[in-house]
């Protein structure tokens, strides 16, 4: 872009501006297409390659992962993981995994507030309506609260 913008104000200072234009234009002409030529005429046919060259030339594999993508098993290998094995390696639950463990919060009124316990560990405190009778999760911190069932009026 730079080197672009400097031949364009080198090329108007000396009054060349349609001399730079056109042998640009030149240039982009001699840049081979991409695209299936009809053959003697060199017309481009304006039909898209095949998937196979586009995949070829995003780096993909027929199974659409990328070509440098290697399994996990194949992944760990060499002299850093040499010893290591990973089945005895820590595999911690996800959060949503824990979440969904709390049992529901059983509320007697229509409302309830939610603040992820308060303090600096928790978050703004939101309001819920408990109208419907079922389970509404707090959009911070994922607890579940639903109103009791003897208090519904």
């Amino acid at each position: 872009m730079v080197l672009a913008f400097s031949l364009r104000r080198a090329a108007t200072a000396r009054g060349g501006a349609s001399r730079l234009l056109s042998s640009s234009a030149r240039q982009w002409e001699s840049v081979p297409s991409t695209l299936p030529t009809v053959p003697g005429t060199g017309a481009t046919t304006g039909r898209v390659p095949p998937p196979a060259a586009v995949e070829e030339l995003a780096g993909l594999s027929r199974d659409g992962q990328h070509t440098t993508r290697v399994a996990r098993e194949a992944a760990y290998t060499g002299p850093r993981f040499e010893q290591t094995v990973l089945s005895a390696q820590p595999q911690p639950h996800s959060a949503q995994e824990l979440i969904a463990q709390v049992p529901i919060i059983k509320v007697a009124g229509r409302r309830t507030s939610c603040n992820g316990g308060g303090g600096a560990l928790g978050h703004p405190r939101i309001f819920m309506n408990l109208d419907d009778g079922k389970p509404v999760g707090c959009g911070y911190c994922g607890l579940r609260f639903q109103m009791d069932a003897e208090h519904h009026h």
